[in-house]
């Protein structure tokens, strides 16, 4: 029987704007099980960001509740989410974010090294995994040096780098034209499978729900599955 990793149950998040309320989500439930990969459409401005975020940690609801892990993350202080989102999630959002000054090698390294791990073991997992997106020839090169869809490549290496147990993509290939968009999904979902880890992508591609094992669609706040 499949472990659950994420529940959500009636999540709501109502945003304050002067004397107006302006609600996002509407009592959202959602089940989530061990290595699946669920996929959540919907047009831009509705909410999609906000609800990864949410799951992330980076957001808090307006009630509802998230448990992730056995944890519930909408009741942890501030200082538990560091820790939760440094060990548990891997981000990897429509922009790669990396560090400019660092070559790709080191930006995968990144969440390893900020983790306090040793930078042996760090360089070992990060060679594996530049090996894995097949740009072990360009570990030397900088974010300046690679194109843009090698460079979300690199962002969806260094998500993995701290083996998470979720991951969550926030529109991971918006900025990228078909080609790169292509390889870029196509190698994510390889490695999720690979690796066996939990997936969550937001995205407008409706194309990407032939991958999922679920799909769901966010309509004026509310989760239509699909």
């Amino acid at each position: 029987m499949a472990n659950q990793i994420v529940g959500i149950t009636d999540l709501t998040k109502i945003y304050e704007m002067g004397s107006e309320k302006v609600e996002v989500l509407g009592g959202i439930s959602l089940a989530i099980n061990e290595a699946e990969l669920v996929v959540v459409t919907g047009e831009s401005g509705s909410g999609k960001s906000t609800f990864l975020n949410m799951i992330g940690g980076l957001d808090s609801p307006t009630s509802g509740k998230i448990v992730v892990a056995g944890n519930e993350i909408s009741a942890l202080p501030e200082s538990w989410l560091t820790q939760y989102r440094s060990r548990t999630i891997g981000f990897i959002f429509q922009f790669h974010y990396l560090l400019k000054d660092f070559s790709a090698l080191e930006n995968i390294m990144m969440p390893l090294l900020i983790a306090g791990v040793p930078g042996k073991t760090a360089k070992n997992r990060a060679n594996a995994l530049i090996a894995d997106i097949g740009l072990a020839h360009r570990k030397e090169h900088f974010p300046a040096q690679l194109s843009g869809g090698e460079r979300q490549r690199v962002a969806v290496a260094r998500a993995l780098i701290n083996d998470p147990l979720l991951i969550l993509a926030d529109e991971p290939t918006g900025n990228l034209d078909e080609r790169n968009s292509n390889i870029v999904l196509e190698l994510l979902f390889d490695l999720v499978k690979k690796y066996n880890r939990t997936l969550i992508m937001v995205t407008h591609d409706l194309s990407v729900r032939d991958h999922a094992d679920k799909s769901y669609c966010l309509v004026h706040g509310v989760l239509e599955k699909e």
